[in-house]
């Protein structure tokens, strides 16, 4: 991008900007630095209205896990509105993670819910694979919090079914939301088994959001077996990777749902 702003190469340094936010949401980057990365990034982008709409949904999520809801909600609007007008559908389908996690961190579903299945309908229509699978994972993971578990085990199948194999991403997302529907419906050792496998995945990885994700979903499968004890060390777990990313939402709710464990017998 340096090197892109000096040579005047503004398609460049657009394009590498995008690849950099990319980068910094899920990465380790604290989320109050990757704000403000992000944040210069759209000065250097604002001629380019296709990655701006894009690095807007990225800061919308860095913002909801700050606790900033309102202004994550606008930038989200914004930035798939601008992705929209440009008739670029699947770029601005894509978006739909970003509306997701928004509307995961700030507990606002149903109304998300609506354009999430809109998305996730035109890419299944549009024979797209490789984003319909982490939409589909995510649009799941929306539908388990809404305690829909017939419709969200479906997903997963879904998004399993499109995810290519080295799509890591995509193959901890079905493992981890489909682990504890899993054990809710009795079957607790392949339960932990899917759970384990997706914090394994993601271990390999260097997205601590995808791995507090998947060690949370694992002691959600522990709490439903009833081992309080190694359930609160993988909510404790989860909470001190979503910590150290700056992601004040999870962290705390991690913390709450190892404080209303009930005493191990």
């Amino acid at each position: 991008m340096r090197h892109a702003r000096l040579g005047g190469n503004q398609r460049l340094l657009a394009r590498s900007g995008m690849g950099l936010a990319n980068g910094l949401l899920p990465g380790p980057t604290p989320v109050l630095e990757g704000i403000e990365r992000c944040e210069r990034i759209l000065v250097d982008v604002a001629a380019d209205r296709l990655v701006c709409g894009v690095v807007m949904c990225i800061v919308a999520q860095l913002r909801a896990m700050n606790r900033e809801f309102d202004l994550a909600w606008q930038l989200c609007r914004d930035g798939r509105a601008m992705l929209q007008s440009l008739g670029d559908g699947v770029a601005a389908a894509q978006t739909s993670v970003d509306l997701a996690r928004v509307a995961l961190l700030s507990g606002d579903l149903a109304g998300a819910e609506r354009a999430v299945r809109a998305d996730h309908a035109f890419l299944r229509g549009a024979g797209e694979a490789y984003i319909l699978s982490t939409v589909a994972g995510v649009l799941a993971r929306m539908v388990r919090a809404q305690g829909r578990d017939d419709e969200a085990l479906q997903l997963t199948h879904d998004a399993e079914a499109a995810a290519a194999a080295d799509d890591v991403d995509a193959q901890v997302q079905w493992r981890a939301v489909r682990a504890p529907i899993v054990a809710r419906q009795g079957d607790v050792a392949t339960a932990e088994a899917l759970a384990r496998e997706a914090v394994r995945l993601a271990s390999d990885t260097d997205a601590p959001l995808l791995l507090a994700e998947a060690q949370a979903d694992l002691a959600e499968v522990l709490a439903i077996a009833g081992r309080s004890d190694d359930a609160a060390i993988a909510y404790a777990q989860a909470a001190d990777i979503w910590g150290r990313k700056g992601d004040r939402v999870s962290a705390a709710a991690a913390r709450q749902h190892a404080a209303a464990l009930p005493p191990a017998h």
